[in-house]
């Protein structure tokens, strides 16, 4: 059975062992880097940048330099024509624009993100495994874009450490992360409960566990934040009951401060197909979402592209070799009144 701390090493993944229709939708094993990352060429020099930007040149530099202009003889001793030469220096002009955009774009980030983000994310009590995530999973961004800060307290639906142990370093010890995992997904899993009330994870105290049926879902005082990542579809599937949705969004509803900001993130299916694609493709369509969220009494306050895919179809099953780590995935924040 895997441990809290082992769930997420392969972002909760069981696989085809609880025969969901070919993996539970929060399996996604998301190791895949993306296209670029940043100038800095060392993390622990630039610890405000998030992994997505550290170690490589973006491929339009790469591209623009051929790798004999790069690595090989200076100008003139290639006998290049005037209008090789000419077309060369365009691809420098080109890769130094490129450069200086990257450049701009990492400090902007930057500037939006607070010093407890950056610690959490800097952090070299983290393990490699959960780092080589970054680049995929976007922290800076998206706990950026929820607004946790110190203090604050956050309950994190079907919990994972790679997310837990950043939330917990960002709240710090005046604040409170709990995991919440629901009976019906650790019977999936074959996942072992710890025990409500103890700490999971070595080193963060601040980090407790909770367990119970998804449709008894409580907290013991109201929270400021519940986040739910790429789980919302499973309500809706077999295995989970299904949950009663409505009452289980209402839950959710009552467990928030006023003001409170209910973060789900989820792989996006078609619009207009509803819920045809909850347990065959792992995806559900954003609509239904949104609409969810209205009943509950929640009022939307925006969304993130962070995840945004457009070369993602959204018709193929999410652990497809061909879009694996890449789906298109929907970032909303609907908040309590």
């Amino acid at each position: 059975m895997p441990s809290y701390v082992a769930r997420d090493a392969a972002d909760h993944g069981p696989g085809d062992a609880t025969g969901l229709g070919g993996a539970r939708a929060g399996d996604q094993n998301e190791a895949d880097s993306e296209d670029f990352q940043c100038l800095c060429h060392d993390a622990h020099a630039c610890p405000f940048v998030p992994a997505a930007f550290v170690g490589r040149w973006p491929p339009e530099i790469n591209r623009g330099l051929s790798p004999d202009f790069r690595h090989g003889p200076r100008y003139g001793s290639e006998n290049l024509s005037l209008g090789e030469t000419v077309l060369k220096l365009a691809n420098v002009a080109g890769a130094i624009a490129a450069g200086l955009w990257l450049t701009a774009s990492c400090a902007a980030l930057a500037a939006d993100m607070s010093p407890s983000v950056m610690a959490a994310i800097a952090d070299p009590a983290r393990p490699a495994a959960e780092t080589a995530l970054d680049a995929g999973r976007k922290p800076a961004e998206l706990i950026s874009f929820m607004g946790l800060k110190p203090g604050m307290s956050i309950v994190d639906i079907f919990p994972g450490p790679y997310w837990d142990r950043m939330f917990s370093t960002v709240v710090g010890p005046k604040g409170s992360v709990i995991a919440f995992q629901s009976v019906e997904m650790a019977k999936a899993e074959n996942d072992a409960l710890p025990p409500d009330g103890s700490a999971p994870m070595a080193g963060h105290p601040n980090l407790t566990a909770l367990s119970g049926p998804i449709n008894g879902f409580a907290v013991s005082k109201p929270v400021d934040v519940v986040w739910m990542r790429q789980n919302y579809h499973d309500l809706y599937d077999p295995f989970m009951g299904p949950a009663d949705v409505p009452a289980f969004n209402k839950a959710v509803f009552k467990a928030l401060k006023p003001g409170g900001a209910y973060v789900v993130i989820d792989h996006s299916a078609p619009d207009g197909s509803g819920l045809a694609a909850t347990n065959t493709t792992h995806r559900i369509d954003a609509a239904v979402v949104k609409k969810d969220m209205a009943a509950a009494g929640f009022v939307f306050a925006g969304e993130s592209d962070a995840l945004r895919n457009p070369a993602d179809a959204r018709d193929k099953l999410v652990f497809d070799k061909a879009i694996r780590g890449h789906t298109d995935q929907f970032v909303y924040l609907f908040r309590k009144p």
